[in-house]
């Protein structure tokens, strides 16, 4: 894990990312560690100068906004269920067995998806180490149609993960 230590210089309000849509920004995404952020005890934090006080905030700020994902039983479930389906289509020729995923918004349907690419992408690493041409994940269809799930006994505001 990357850990911030230093009170001054955090520099993770430079470190810009690139965004997950490009190969650059998802190599990035996949590689990256979950950041660590050392909080400071109440007297060191008061023992700071105004220029460290105002570096060690910044660092806080920046540390939060990277928003961290913490694995709720959703993304669990999602997980699962994508590793399997890829399992399932492996060795497929025709069609491919799909995942839907609905829910209200910032439930984390994206949050979940992007866990699942992530998972996919460093398992394609490990059986084929050394081949940095190789991307285990290439693209992911979003179909936004409202009536499709109706059609398929789906309640809007239905729970989705129990019953993938």
């Amino acid at each position: 894990m990357a850990a911030v230590t230093e009170v001054a210089a955090v520099g993770q309000l430079e470190d810009r990312r690139q965004p997950t849509t490009t190969l650059e920004g998802w190599r990035r995404f996949v590689d990256a560690d979950p950041p660590e952020f050392t909080l400071l005890d109440d007297d060191t934090w008061a023992s700071l100068g105004d220029d460290e006080r105002t570096a060690y905030n910044e660092g806080r700020v920046a540390h939060h906004s990277e928003l961290v994902v913490v694995t709720t039983s959703a993304i669990e479930a999602i997980t699962h269920q994508g590793r399997l389906l890829t399992l399932l289509n492996q060795r497929e020729i025709g069609a491919r067995r799909g995942l839907i995923i609905s829910g209200g918004a910032a439930t984390g349907k994206t949050t979940a998806i992007k866990q699942l690419g992530r998972f996919h992408e460093l398992r394609t690493h490990t059986r084929f180490p050394g081949d940095v041409n190789r991307t285990g994940l290439v693209g992911v269809s979003i179909v936004w149609k409202r009536g499709c799930t109706h059609a398929e006994g789906h309640q809007p505001g239905q729970a989705d993960h129990p019953s993938l």
